[in-house]
C-alpha cells in the first residue's frame, strides 16, 4: 500500500457551515496523523471562510473559492505523482471539487459518493452553500466557475459517479430539492444497502466503478453515520450507517488498488464538546485505512 499523506483542506463555505474549517486540527489533535501511521502531513492552503454570496452564480466568494480549490488540486496532484495515497481532511465537501481536479490529473477516474445527502442542488438553493451541491457542480453542471474548475470537460463523468448510502430522499422532496434520479449517476440509497444486503451492495458499487480497470476517488462525509453515533454535523437526519460499515467501505474500496485517494468532510468541533467525535473519527479511520 502507498505511504498515506495527510492533507488539511480547512474551507467553510456558507454561513451555515461554520467551524467545520476546524475539522483538520481537530482530528489532528485528537492523534490522527500516528494513529494512520502518516508518512506526511501539511495544509493545503490556509483557513478560508467563504460568506459573501456572489448574485450572478449564486456562490460565496467564486473567485477566491476556485483559488482555493486550484491550490488543493495541486497538492493532490503532486501527493499522487510521489506515490503517495492523499487523505484530505476538510473543511466542508466543497473541497471534493479540489480533489478532483487534481486526481483527473492523474489519468481518467471514477467518484465513490459516500453521504448522507446526494449534494445535487442547484446554486442558490437552499442556503448557497457549494456543500450542498458539490455533487452537482462536480458533474459538470452550474456556473463554470466550479462545475469546471480545471479545463473544459466536467471533474467527473455522470456514468462513473456511484452514490452510496444516502438517506436524504424524503427530505429533498418535501423541501423542494434537486434530485440526482433521473441521470446516469447509479444510485444506492441506504434503504438499497439495508434491503440488498450491506455486502452486496458495497460489491456492487465497487464493481460498477473498477469494471475495466478504472480507478476512482472516496469522498467520505461523515454525515453518513449513524445520527446517534456521530450528531456533530450541521444539518442532521435520523438514521445512517454504523462507525463498523463506514470503516469497511472505505477498506473495501481501498483493497481493489484503484481507490486513487479519499476525502472526509463535514464533521463541526465546535458541536462536539467533549472530543468524542474526534475520537471516533480517528478510530474509524485507522480501522480503515489498517495496512
Amino acid at each position: 500500500m502507498r505511504g498515506i499523506e495527510i492533507i488539511e483542506a480547512p474551507l467553510s463555505a456558507g454561513i451555515g457551515l461554520a467551524g467545520v474549517e476546524r475539522m483538520a486540527a481537530a482530528l489532528r489533535a485528537a492523534g490522527l496523523p500516528a494513529a494512520i501511521r502518516a508518512v506526511a502531513t501539511g495544509e493545503a492552503a490556509p483557513p478560508f471562510n467563504a460568506r459573501i454570496v456572489d448574485r450572478e452564480t449564486g456562490l460565496p466568494e467564486p473567485a477566491r473559492l476556485r483559488d482555493f480549490l486550484l491550490t488543493l488540486a495541486d497538492r493532490v496532484e503532486s501527493t499522487l505523482h510521489a506515490d503517495r495515497f492523499p487523505l484530505v481532511i476538510g473543511g466542508d465537501c466543497t473541497i471534493l471539487l479540489g480533489c478532483l481536479a487534481g486526481a483527473k490529473r492523474h489519468g481518467p477516474m471514477g467518484l465513490l459518493f459516500l453521504d448522507g445527502h446526494t449534494d445535487f442542488n442547484k446554486p442558490g438553493y437552499p442556503d448557497n452553500e457549494p456543500a450542498s451541491m458539490d455533487l452537482y457542480l462536480a458533474t459538470g453542471r452550474g456556473p463554470s466557475v466550479l462545475a469546471k474548475l480545471d479545463g473544459d470537460a466536467p471533474l467527473v463523468a455522470g456514468r462513473d459517479v456511484v452514490c452510496l448510502g444516502y438517506r436524504d430522499e424524503k427530505y429533498v422532496e418535501a423541501a423542494g430539492g434537486n434530485s440526482p434520479k433521473g441521470t446516469d449517476i447509479t444510485l444506492l440509497p441506504l434503504s438499497t444497502m439495508r434491503s440488498g444486503g450491506f455486502g452486496n451492495t458495497v460489491a456492487r458499487a465497487l464493481d460498477r466503478l473498477t469494471a475495466g480497470g478504472g480507478e476512482f476517488w472516496l469522498h467520505f462525509d461523515v454525515d453518513a453515520l449513524d445520527d446517534a453515533t456521530m450528531p456533530h454535523v450541521d444539518y442532521r437526519m435520523a438514521d445512517g450507517l454504523s462507525a463498523g460499515e463506514c470503516a469497511a467501505i472505505i477498506r473495501r474500496a481501498r483493497e481493489t488498488g484503484k481507490l486513487l485517494g479519499l476525502d472526509v468532510t463535514i464533521y463541526n468541533p465546535t458541536l462536539d464538546w467533549d472530543g468524542s467525535g474526534a475520537r471516533l473519527l480517528v478510530g474509524l479511520l485507522a480501522s480503515a485505512l489498517d495496512e
